[in-house]
């Protein structure tokens, strides 16, 4: 909440007395489904998780399926990431700033979070690849990457792995926007810096270095990009800095003008979703957000 009214002290002060958590040396701990079996929940790095569970009618997931490609045993595969490469067979349409390509080399969280899952190309989805180079002279792949973070490999659709909704990485890098947005611009770096080094990445801080509030915000950006990918953050995170539909254009999601909105306290434009029918009914006094 206060990160989206843009109460940046309210941020420190929230996250400060938060204590007892670490990120784990290895990203892909994380995310237990790619595990070997051998527990991993409820760890250092999780502060809070959706608590799965194997045991008779206990809560599950079909969050793998959500994801995989549809060879992998009934994967839902339309959902892809974004990519520079990948033309809709229907509208053509091709992201410029695809989440596939904004990866730096030596990023081990790729791995963790993208894979062919060793697809031929006819096993792959609704998307094609054009042959040899695209227009920006890179080589295009024989086969898409899917979404691999939440893969799970058990004899049915269902798993019983908790998912991960609020990680310490999210700490660091809350904290890290707050002090950037406040002039502190050298400490919002060192804290990225602490996600960038598990993920095998050069430091961003250096003594060498200005500090530039600008490209500083930019880095946190990315970095919760590619931290949280596919972790349902990146929704919220565009529409509270103000640029979803400025994001989402080029790749051709255009969302009705009449549903863009100012924020009452920042000002920076938003997107609301439908109040709900049945809260309409109930309270004859609420209105519906524009564009519904």
């Amino acid at each position: 909440v206060h990160l989206t009214l843009e109460e940046w002290q309210s941020v420190l002060d929230v996250t400060d007395p938060i204590s007892g958590y670490s990120l784990r040396p290895n990203y892909i701990d994380n995310f237990y489904g790619l595990l070997d079996n051998t527990g991993g929940e409820n760890r250092i790095e999780s502060i809070f998780e959706a608590q799965l569970t194997e045991l008779g009618d206990g809560p599950k997931s079909q969050i793998r399926v959500t994801w995989a490609p549809r060879a992998r045993r009934d994967g839902q595969g339309q959902i892809l990431p974004t990519s520079i490469h990948y033309t809709d067979a229907d509208e053509g349409a091709r992201a410029p700033n695809g989440f596939v390509q904004a990866f730096e080399d030596g990023d081990a969280r790729r791995d963790v979070i993208l894979s062919d899952y060793d697809l031929t190309s006819s096993q792959t989805s609704n998307y094609f690849l054009p042959e040899g180079e695209d227009e920006n002279g890179l080589d295009t792949p024989d086969v898409e990457p899917h979404v691999y973070k939440w893969w799970s490999d058990v004899p049915n659709d269902e798993t019983r792995w908790n998912v991960p909704v609020f990680r310490y990485a999210e700490v660091l890098l809350m904290r890290a926007e707050a002090l950037n947005e406040l002039g502190q611009t050298g400490a919002a770096l060192g804290l990225v810096d602490q996600i960038r080094d598990r993920a095998g990445l050069p430091a961003l801080a250096t003594d060498d270095d200005p500090d530039d509030q600008t490209s500083a915000r930019a880095a946190i950006r990315q970095e919760r990009r590619i931290e949280f990918a596919f972790e349902y953050k990146r929704h919220f995170d565009l529409n509270r800095w103000g640029i979803l539909t400025d994001v989402l254009a080029p790749q051709g999601i255009n969302i009705n003008p009449a549903k863009v909105t100012a924020h009452p306290i920042t000002g920076k434009p938003q997107v609301l979703f439908p109040v709900p029918l049945s809260e309409l009914q109930n309270n004859p006094n609420a209105t519906q957000n524009a564009g519904y």
